[in-house]
C-alpha cells in the first residue's frame, strides 16, 4: 500500500495513507499521513500535508468492528426468530434461525418478503395489526400461524417494540416472535372439555332436574285425593315432598351457576365469587361472607380461571350445606411468586376419618377439587379440626397462573 500511494504521489496526485510504526519502546502505532502536491519541480512532486497518530481512533474503530461482529454472530445463533424494520416498518434485517425455519432467503424475506410464511388465513389480520401498530409508535404484538420450512404451520406470538433517538423519533423497529403453538393447543383442548362439561351440566338440568319436577307433580296429584281420607299420612308426605323440592331447587340453582360460571370469571374472579357468595346466602340462618383481594389483579388464562371459579365453588357449598358455617371467608392473592386462592369457614369442621380418606362416600367435592387443581398445575391443601372450621387453598406458579411459561421463540 506504501508503494502504491508513494507511486501516486510521484505521478502528482494527492497522498493518503494510514499505516503502522514500531517505536524505539516496541509500541506500535498508526499514523495518517495525507500530503497534497501543489506543483511539481524538475519532475519531483511538491508535497503539504499532515501526520496525525490515530491509534486510538484506530483501535476504537477495530473494537467497534468487532463487537458489530460479535452482535450479529450472537443475533444469528440465539434459539429465537429476530427480525427489524426501518421506521416505516419495511423489514430489513431477520436473523439465521428465522430464515432457516421459514426456508427463505435474506433478500427473499426483506421488505413484504416475509408474508410469505405467514399463513394465508392469518395474514390480513396481521399486516393490519403490524400497520396499526406502526402508525400507533408504540409496542404491540399479535398473534398468526408461520409455516415452517418442512409446510408444518404453528403459532407464534409476534412481539415488537420501537428504537428512538434523543428526540423520541422512531428509528428501527425490532421484534422476536415466540412459538406458542402448544400453549394455543392446550386453551383449545381446555375449551373443548368446558364446552363437554357445559353439555353434560345442560343435559343434568334437562334430565336429572326435570324429572325430579315431573315426580314431585305426579306425587302432587296424588296427594289430592289422599288430604281427605288420610290427613296425617298426607302431612307427612307433604313434608317429604316440600324437602325434596328444596333439594331440586338447589340441584338446579347450583347447574344455572356453573353454566354461568364461565362468563363470571373471565371479567373478574373475584366479583363472580362475591356473585356466588350472596346466591348461596338464601335465608336469615345463612353465614356471613366476605372476599379480600391481596396484591395488584392479574389476569388468568380462561381455563386457569374457570378452574380456580369452580375450586372455590365447590368449596363454599360444602361449608353453606355441609359444615352449618357463620362465616365464610375467601382470600385472592397475587404477587410475583404465583396465585393462591384460600376458602376458609367458621364451621364444624370435616371429620377427621372423612379426611383421612379424601372424600365422603358418595360425594366427590374434595377428589373434584383436587383433580382440577392438578390440571391447571396447581397444588390443593386441606387444614380442618372439628369444631374450628376447614380452609382449603389452592397455589399455583406464577408461570402457569400468568401465562409466563415460555414456548421456543421466533420471528416474522
Amino acid at each position: 500500500m506504501y508503494d502504491a500511494e508513494k507511486a501516486r504521489a510521484l505521478s502528482g496526485r494527492d497522498f493518503d495513507l494510514i499505516y503502522r510504526i514500531v517505536t524505539a519502546r516496541g509500541a506500535v502505532k498508526h499514523i495518517h499521513v495525507f500530503a497534497r502536491v501543489f506543483e511539481l519541480i524538475e519532475g519531483r512532486p511538491i508535497l503539504c500535508g499532515a501526520v496525525q497518530d490515530v491509534t486510538e481512533s484506530k483501535i476504537a474503530e477495530d473494537a467497534l468492528r468487532a463487537s458489530a461482529r460479535n452482535l450479529k454472530l450472537i443475533v444469528n445463533t440465539i434459539p429465537a426468530l429476530a427480525w427489524s424494520a426501518r421506521s416505516d416498518g419495511v423489514a430489513e434485517f431477520f436473523n439465521q434461525h428465522y430464515l432457516d425455519y421459514v426456508g427463505l432467503s435474506a433478500e427473499q424475506a426483506r421488505n413484504w418478503g416475509w408474508t410469505a410464511a405467514v399463513h394465508p388465513d392469518d395474514l390480513n389480520d396481521v399486516e393490519a395489526t403490524w400497520r396499526s401498530i406502526i402508525a400507533s409508535g408504540e409496542s404491540g404484538e399479535a398473534e398468526a400461524r408461520l409455516r415452517r420450512h418442512d409446510g408444518e404451520c404453528r403459532w407464534f406470538l409476534f412481539r415488537m417494540s420501537p428504537l428512538r433517538d434523543e428526540n423520541g423519533n422512531i428509528l428501527k423497529w425490532y421484534g422476536i416472535n415466540t412459538d406458542i403453538d402448544d400453549r394455543k393447543r392446550a386453551e383449545e383442548l381446555r375449551l373443548e372439555e368446558r364446552v363437554n362439561e357445559r353439555t353434560r351440566i345442560a343435559r343434568e338440568l334437562h334430565d336429572t332436574l326435570l324429572q325430579s319436577f315431573q315426580g314431585l307433580l305426579m306425587k302432587f296429584s296424588a296427594l289430592k285425593y289422599l288430604i281427605r281420607d288420610r290427613p296425617s299420612e298426607a302431612e307427612e308426605k307433604l313434608d317429604r315432598m316440600v324437602v325434596e323440592t328444596r333439594q331440586a331447587v338447589t340441584e338446579g340453582r347450583d347447574a344455572v351457576l356453573e353454566l354461568r360460571s364461565s362468563a363470571a370469571t373471565a371479567n373478574d374472579l373475584a366479583r363472580a365469587i362475591t356473585h356466588l357468595g350472596e346466591s348461596l346466602a338464601t335465608d336469615a340462618d345463612s353465614p356471613e361472607f366476605c372476599t379480600t383481594v391481596e396484591g395488584k389483579s392479574l389476569e388468568l388464562p380462561p381455563f386457569v380461571c374457570d378452574e380456580v371459579y369452580r375450586i372455590a365453588a365447590e368449596a363454599m357449598r360444602n361449608a353453606c350445606r355441609h359444615a352449618s358455617a357463620k362465616r365464610i371467608e375467601v382470600e385472592i392473592r397475587y404477587d410475583n411468586g404465583g396465585f393462591r386462592l384460600r376458602v376458609r369457614d367458621y364451621g364444624k369442621g370435616i371429620d377427621p376419618d372423612i379426611l383421612e380418606a379424601g372424600a365422603r362416600i358418595g360425594h366427590h367435592g374434595l377428589p373434584g377439587m383436587r383433580e382440577r387443581a392438578k390440571r391447571i398445575g396447581g397444588k390443593l391443601a386441606v387444614w380442618s379440626e372439628p369444631a374450628s372450621g376447614t380452609r382449603i387453598a389452592i397455589t399455583i406458579p406464577a408461570a402457569v397462573a400468568y401465562g409466563k411459561a415460555s414456548s421456543s421463540a421466533s420471528t416474522w
